[in-house]
Parts: C-alpha cells; sequence; structure tokens
C-alpha cells in the first residue's frame, strides 16, 4: 500500500540524513506533501505524531501548503481535518494572494453556487459543502455563540455564510454580482441571518457595509424575537466599561454610525406610527441628527417636534440617544435639549441619554490622557456636552443656581459631578475604582464640592455616602463659608412644608453628623495620642490608611479601637503601636 511505501521511505531515510537539519527538514516536508497528494491518512498520522505540525504551513517551491493541495482533492476531509488539527493556517496566502479558504470558495462558487443541476459533479459538491460546514464549524467553536443549538448552512446560503464568516470581502463582492441579494435576508435553523452571524463574530466592518448595500434588513429578527439592531445594542450594553478597549469601542461606534442610514430607510415590521419610518415625520428629525440641517424642520409645526423628540426606534432610542453616539455637532443636542428632550427616558435595556453620556465620557475623558493633543478634540467635545447636560439638570433644579464652570484639568471633576448630580450610582462606583477620590474634594469655580452638589440635587442617600466612604471632608466650606451639613440644614428649614423632602433632609442631616462625628473623634484621639505617647502620628483614617502605608487600618469608635487581626485577643499592640489601653484612657480622659 502507498501509506506502508511512504512510512517505509520515511523510517528508512531516518538513518541516512546524518546530522544535516536542513536534509530531515526537506525530507519530512517531502513525505507530508506525497501524503497529502495521495490522501494517505496513515501516512500523515505518522508525521503528525513525529512534530509534523512544525511542516504543516511550509510551502513549496510554487507557494502551496499541504491544506491548499488537500483542499483540491475530492473526498478527503479526513485529511483536512487532521491538517487543521496539526496548526494549518486557512489564510496563509500563496504568491498570487490565495489563501486555503480563498481556493475553497472558489470551487465552492463553481460547483455549489452556479452548478446546473442537470450537470453531473455531485461529488465535488458533496465535497466542497462538506469543506465550508467544517470549517464553519471550526470557527464558530472557537467563540461561543448566542444560540445553543448548531447552526445548519445549506446550499447557496452556506456559500454567502462563509464569505461573510470568513471576511471574504472580494469573494462576497463577487456573488453580490450573482445575486447574492437574494440570500442575504435568509436565516438558519436558529433564525440568525448573515448579518446577524457578522456581528456576533465580531467580522470587518467592509463585510457589514456590503450586506446592508445589498439590502440586509436590521429589523429582521431571530427566534429569540432580536433583531440586527437589537444585538447591537445588546453587545454594547454588555461591556464592561472597565474593561473596554478602544479598538472594541471603536468597532461598535463605527458599526452604530453604519446602521444609522438604514434605521431611517427600513421599517421594522409591525412598527408602530412612532417608529422610525421614511413615511412619517420622525425620519426628518432623525436625519437632522447626521448633517444639523434644521432647514428640514421648517414645514414641521414646534408642537409636533417636542411630541417627535421623544419617539423612539426599534430598541427604544431617542433622537438625542442618537444624537450622543454619533457624536453630531453640539448644536443638535442643544436643540433637541431646547424642544424638552428627556434626558431620562429608557430604551428597552434600561439606559437612558444620560448613561450614553457616561459611557462616552469614561471612555474619553477619565481614561484619557488630558493633555494627549491626538485626543483634543474628543475630549473636548464631550467635555462640552458634559457641561451643556450639567447646567441643564442645574436649570431645571434651581434656575438661580451659579453654575460652575470647568477648565481642561477638570474635565474628571466635570465627569464626576455629573454622575452625582444625575443620580448614577452604579457610574460613580466605576469612578471610585478609576481613583475617583481624588476628586471628591476638589471645588468647582463656585467653591462647592461633589458632595454639597448632592444635598442641594436630593441625590439618593445612597450616592452620599458613598462620596463619604470616598473620603469626602464634611467641614471644607464654599465660597459662602457654608459646609455641607449647614447646606443640608438650611435645605431642610426651605422645605418645612413639604414634608417628603423636610423628611429626606431630615435624614441626610443625621447621616452628615454622625459621619461628621466620628471623623472628629479621629481627629481629636489621635492629637490626644500625639501628645501623651507619640513623638508623631501621621493622620490615618480607615480611607487614607493604606495610602500613607499602614497594612492595617484602625477602626475608630466613640467606645475602642478595634485591631483587625485574627489572631488578636484581649491587648493587642498594632502596627501603629496604639494599643486598646491607649483607647480607654482617652475615653475616661475625655469624659472628665
Amino acid at each position: 500500500m502507498l501509506g506502508t511505501k511512504i512510512k517505509t521511505e520515511y523510517i528508512n531515510n531516518q538513518g541516512k540524513i546524518g546530522t544535516d537539519p536542513s536534509n530531515e527538514t526537506t525530507l519530512r516536508k517531502k513525505l507530508l506533501l506525497s501524503a497529502v497528494q495521495h490522501s494517505d491518512l496513515d501516512a500523515l498520522r505518522k508525521i503528525a505524531s513525529d512534530n509534523g505540525s512544525q511542516l504543516v504551513n511550509d510551502q513549496d517551491d510554487k507557494g502551496t501548503t499541504p491544506l491548499m493541495l488537500a483542499i483540491r482533492k475530492i473526498n478527503n476531509i479526513n485529511i483536512v481535518q487532521l491538517l487543521m488539527s496539526m496548526g494549518a493556517n486557512l489564510y496563509q496566502k500563496n504568491p498570487s494572494g490565495h489563501s486555503a479558504i480563498g481556493l475553497a470558495h472558489q470551487e465552492a462558487f463553481q460547483y455549489i453556487w452556479l452548478c446546473d443541476p442537470q450537470k453531473k459533479h455531485e461529488d465535488k459538491t458533496k465535497h466542497y459543502t462538506q469543506l465550508l460546514k467544517f470549517f464553519i464549524h471550526t470557527l464558530l467553536s472557537s467563540r461561543s455563540h448566542h444560540t445553543q443549538e448548531p447552526p445548519i448552512f445549506e446550499g447557496k446560503f452556506l456559500v454567502l455564510m462563509s464569505a461573510v464568516l470568513h471576511s471574504d470581502l472580494p469573494f462576497l463582492e463577487k456573488l453580490v454580482e450573482h445575486h447574492a441579494d437574494e440570500w442575504v435576508n435568509l436565516s438558519d435553523n436558529t433564525g440568525t441571518t448573515p448579518l446577524m452571524w457578522a456581528m456576533i463574530k465580531m467580522v470587518n466592518i467592509d463585510i457589514l457595509a456590503c450586506l446592508l448595500r445589498i439590502g440586509a434588513n436590521i429589523y429582521q429578527r431571530n427566534l429569540l424575537g432580536k433583531s440586527s439592531i437589537w444585538l447591537l445594542h445588546e453587545y454594547i450594553h454588555a461591556l464592561n466599561p472597565n474593561t473596554l478597549n478602544q479598538e472594541t469601542q471603536h468597532y461598535y461606534s463605527t458599526l452604530l454610525k453604519l446602521f444609522w442610514p438604514h434605521a431611517l430607510s427600513q421599517k421594522e415590521p409591525h412598527a408602530s406610527a412612532n417608529c422610525y419610518s421614511p413615511r412619517n415625520q420622525i425620519s426628518i428629525l432623525m436625519s437632522v441628527v447626521i448633517d444639523s440641517n434644521f432647514a428640514r424642520l421648517n414645514p414641521i409645526s414646534e408642537p409636533a417636534i417636542r411630541e417627535l423628540v421623544h419617539s423612539v426606534d426599534d430598541i427604544g432610542m431617542t433622537p438625542l440617544m442618537w444624537a450622543i453616539n454619533l457624536e453630531v455637532e453640539i448644536t443638535t443636542v442643544q436643540f433637541f435639549l431646547s424642544m424638552g428632550a428627556n434626558l431620562y427616558q429608557k430604551d428597552r435595556l434600561g439606559r437612558n441619554a444620560i448613561t450614553f453620556l457616561h459611557m462616552q465620557g469614561f471612555q474619553y475623558i477619565w481614561l484619557c490622557d488630558l493633555k494627549n493633543p491626538h485626543e483634543y478634540n474628543k475630549i473636548n467635545y464631550y467635555a462640552q456636552l458634559f457641561d451643556l447636560f450639567i447646567k441643564k439638570r442645574m436649570h431645571e433644579q434651581n434656575g438661580s443656581i451659579d453654575k460652575p464652570h470647568f477648565d481642561a484639568s477638570e474635565y474628571r471633576l466635570l465627569v464626576l459631578l455629573s454622575a452625582v448630580i444625575h443620580g448614577d450610582l452604579s457610574f460613580l462606583q466605576s469612578l471610585r475604582e478609576h481613583n475617583g477620590a481624588q476628586f471628591v474634594n476638589t471645588p468647582d469655580s463656585t467653591g462647592m464640592t461633589v458632595i454639597m452638589w448632592a444635598v442641594v440635587f436630593m441625590v439618593d442617600i445612597k450616592i452620599v455616602e458613598l462620596l463619604v466612604q470616598m473620603g469626602a471632608d464634611l467641614s471644607q466650606k464654599n465660597a459662602s463659608q457654608r459646609h455641607v451639613v449647614h447646606i443640608a440644614q438650611e435645605c431642610a428649614l426651605s422645605y418645612n412644608t413639604q414634608p417628603q423632602q423636610k423628611a429626606y433632609y431630615e435624614q441626610l442631616v443625621s447621616i452628615l453628623q454622625g459621619a461628621q462625628a466620628n471623623h472628629q473623634y479621629e481627629q481629636d484621639f489621635l492629637q490626644f495620642l500625639q501628645e501623651s505617647y507619640l513623638t508623631r502620628v501621621d493622620y490615618v483614617s480607615p480611607h487614607n490608611a493604606a495610602a500613607v502605608g499602614f497594612r492595617q487600618p484602625i477602626v475608630f469608635s466613640t467606645s475602642r479601637v478595634e485591631k483587625r487581626s485574627e489572631n488578636a485577643e484581649h491587648t493587642v499592640q498594632n502596627n501603629q503601636g496604639i494599643t486598646a489601653e491607649m483607647s480607654i484612657q482617652f475615653n475616661r480622659t475625655a469624659s472628665r
């Protein structure tokens, strides 16, 4: 048998090649290509077991790899599978610029896409169908997809899906010339379309652009009832802003902009009257988002525009949300705000315009080098948006409030302030994890700190408590020489006739006074220790102990000092040299 001959030749020559590694490599390459050429699976397994993976992507004098050779051989799917398991590169190109997958696509075009049913090419059609299915299965198994049921592709749809998933743009363009538009909105057994698969696998943006150009429907839904535009927003919503890299951010931002014109020109099946459609006024309003051409709105009355700014698309996004995502001109955002756009209207994933602003601000202001000239335009753009939204919020709260202004060095304070006054607790927690504490006591141009603004805007008590945990200085005074407790007490008096607001501020005053008392106790206790026992004590609190180098921060209370240690019994001296007896003596002294 041929396999036996190849293995015998390989074994016999192993002892004759001497110590010259080039001779051994040449022989093994020759035998590898010979095994593929003759579809000898046994011989190939022998070579594979002897570090054959080192040669599997080597090319012959014509630039052909073993995988390229195997693809053109009929009825040898096992050979292809073994080569792939050895690490064969599906995308490695020969001198003519063709890869193995490209060659497979050429043959599939001939024997599947253009195949005349009257001609007898059953063997080749079956072979290339098996090949494409195997390559797609290998690709999809490398990354989990959104369905547990494996997809099934057949016929021309299989060829189209292979071009999409392998990002073979030249081949996809070739299919377009041969009526690929007739297949672009077909779906597999899970209801997933080529456009959805392209998004799932994050293929080349040009592939998605091509699919949209030939009529891919962004509103067509899978068996779970989700459309392409829904999936896109779902993926963006699921991204962790703490780990989002700029490449991923850019990909999805580009995809949003790519989808937008089609959101205008396509109509979702069974869409309600206020959904985007070329046949109603909302499409005119949304076109303004793209080019800021306000003249288009002249035929529409102002009351109608004020209603339209609350209209939503398939995912529930408003014109204002799209404007923030697409980085339109600031004047367009100002226009939507002047028409009464709701900052807190939520889409179907629970996001509002503020959520989108914070996502962008985290990426392009908080995590950016503010002095980087290459990022200046984007940083400045989002800083203007933050300033615009903050001033709108302040105007709604009290039109007579002195509104702060921020220079470039204070843009991160701008982001922190936005999280506080808009009540975005989860975003504030993200900022805390990224050094937000260093800005918590920075006053703005009016002398107000973020915790003072939190009190003025009656934000969630949890936000105030989080600011205290971040180290907010409760004794710091604003330009009017009032600290945060004074501000809270004045607000409580001003709402004396409104029970709900009064109860809020009374609770807030109690919390702030308690935190202030604990802080004062820490100060007094440290002063006592400095005067009585130590020549020098650094100011240490549970918030800054780690920053000054103490391994185990002290927990101060009005009755004792607790040392955080599993081995602590009775009286244990901690790493600052402070004992529980010192605390007891201090309490006795203070009580006298």
